[in-house]
C-alpha cells in the first residue's frame, strides 16, 4: 500500500483541526461559541432579523435548540427580543448594536484565517485550489 494512499484525509483532518482551534480561540475572546456565530450571521444575512420560526427552518432546528441560542445572546446584549408588529404572540430576533460589533470582530478574524491560509499561492493557484475543494465536497457530500 502507498504511503499518501492516507495522506489526503489525514491533511483535511489536521487542517480542520487548526481551523477549528483558531475559530475557537477567537471566538473564545469575544465570548461566543460557533453556534451562537452562525445565529448571528444567518441573522446578518437576512437582514438583521427573523421571527423564532423562520430560524427553526432555517436551521433545521428544534424550537426549544433556537430559543436557547436566541436566549443565551440575548443574555450577552448581542440580540434583542421583538414583538412582531401584526401579531405580538410572534417573537422576532434582532441583531443589537453589541452584536453588530461581535459579528465583525469575528468576520475580520474569520478573513485572517482566509488570507492565512491562502497566502503562500498566487491567484490562479487560489482559484485552482478553490475549484478542486468545491469538486472534491461535492462529490462526497
Amino acid at each position: 500500500m502507498n504511503q499518501d494512499s492516507n495522506a489526503y484525509g489525514r491533511l483535511f483532518k489536521q487542517i480542520d483541526k487548526c481551523l477549528a482551534r483558531r475559530m475557537n480561540n477567537g471566538l473564545q475572546q469575544l465570548g461566543l461559541t460557533a453556534s451562537q456565530l452562525h445565529i448571528l450571521f444567518v441573522l446578518k444575512c437576512h437582514g438583521g432579523i427573523l421571527t423564532l420560526k423562520e430560524m427553526e427552518e432555517l436551521f433545521n432546528m428544534a424550537q426549544s435548540t433556537i430559543a436557547g441560542l436566541a436566549s443565551r445572546l440575548e443574555k450577552k446584549q448581542l440580540v434583542e427580543t421583538v414583538p412582531d408588529p401584526t401579531d405580538r404572540r410572534i417573537k422576532r430576533i434582532q441583531v443589537t448594536a453589541k452584536g453588530e460589533e461581535a459579528f465583525q470582530a469575528a468576520h475580520s478574524n474569520m478573513q485572517e484565517t482566509e488570507r492565512l491560509i491562502t497566502s503562500p499561492l498566487n491567484e490562479e493557484e487560489r482559484k485552482a485550489l478553490l475549484d478542486m475543494l468545491q469538486r472534491v465536497y461535492q462529490n462526497i457530500k
